[in-house]
This record gives C-alpha cells, sequence and structure tokens, in this order.
C-alpha cells in the first residue's frame, strides 16, 4: 500500500461532518490561513484540492483530509 493510499483509508476513516464540501473561508479558517492564501495556492498549485461550482471555489472534505495528510513531515526541512 501506496502513502496516498493509506492516507485516502485515514481520511475516509475519520467521521465527516453532514458537510461533503467546504467553503474558501471554512477551510482557512480550519487551517488557520486567509482566503488569499488559498487563492494563492490555487493559482501556483500545492495547496488542497478545489472544484469550481460556477463562480463559486469549493473543497471536497475528504480531499482536503487527504492532501492535509500527505503534507505531514517526520522533520524540519532537507527534501520533502
Amino acid at each position: 500500500m501506496t502513502n496516498k493510499d493509506h492516507a485516502v483509508n485515514v481520511a475516509m476513516a475519520i467521521p465527516i461532518s453532514n458537510k461533503e464540501f467546504l467553503t474558501a473561508q471554512e477551510l482557512a479558517d480550519q487551517l488557520q490561513t486567509t482566503v488569499s492564501a488559498l487563492a494563492s495556492l490555487r493559482s501556483r498549485g500545492g495547496g488542497p484540492p478545489f472544484v469550481h461550482v460556477g463562480r463559486t471555489v469549493s473543497y471536497p472534505v475528504v480531499a482536503v483530509r487527504v492532501w492535509a495528510l500527505q503534507q505531514a513531515r517526520t522533520r524540519t526541512g532537507g527534501a520533502r
């Protein structure tokens, strides 16, 4: 099993509220960042997965959890 597969399994096992998607503001609040920082990540890549529904940006909860788990590190500095 790859690290990505493990991250998906862990993310799927965590109970989710009634919401399947987060707004940019909700995610920014959870990550203790700003909506503009999320917009920057969307623009340059490397941030949490998102979808456009019309002109609205939404973040699938499970995909964000997988992304967050994939960001986990065991030490600072050096190659990822």
